[in-house]
């Protein structure tokens, strides 16, 4: 799943938010193991882009559809602006076994709307082979 980012970073925690506008968030220490770090090794980070991966649901809406954007690229994984097809391969099929394993579990991949106090369950998930910038949200 991490197969973009390189080796010597992690995800040390996370941050659960409840969608009912009145509970506390939970935080969650993963004590960086090897399934919460990259693996990749080859070149520099990319600090510009992320590897991209798309979320739907069944439902439509701009608010029932989700993105997760993976920092940290390396140039080992990256030509002109796309993974390669090996670790885009690779990472798709991480991923699709993710969900899976969610699902089964009870726990299914949701997109949530903090505005509309909403999730949507995730159908199906699609990592991208271009890489991705985020564009910055204004408060308004």
């Amino acid at each position: 799943m991490w197969g973009q980012t390189n080796s010597s970073a992690s995800i040390y925690q996370v941050i659960c938010t409840p969608l009912d506008g009145t509970s506390a968030s939970i935080l969650n220490l993963t004590g960086s193991p090897t399934k919460w770090s990259g693996t990749s090794t080859s070149g520099d980070m990319i600090p510009q882009v992320s590897a991209l991966v798309k979320l739907t649901t069944n439902e439509r809406g701009r608010s029932k559809r989700g993105r997760i954007f993976l920092p940290w690229v390396n140039e080992g994984i990256a030509d002109q602006g796309t993974l390669t097809s090996t670790r885009q391969t690779a990472m798709q099929s991480a991923w699709n076994t993710f969900i899976s394993d969610m699902s089964t579990n009870n726990c299914p991949v949701v997109v949530a709307s903090y505005k509309l106090a909403s999730s949507a369950i995730v159908q199906t998930l699609f990592v991208e082979s271009l890489l991705a910038t985020q564009r910055l949200r204004q408060p308004r």
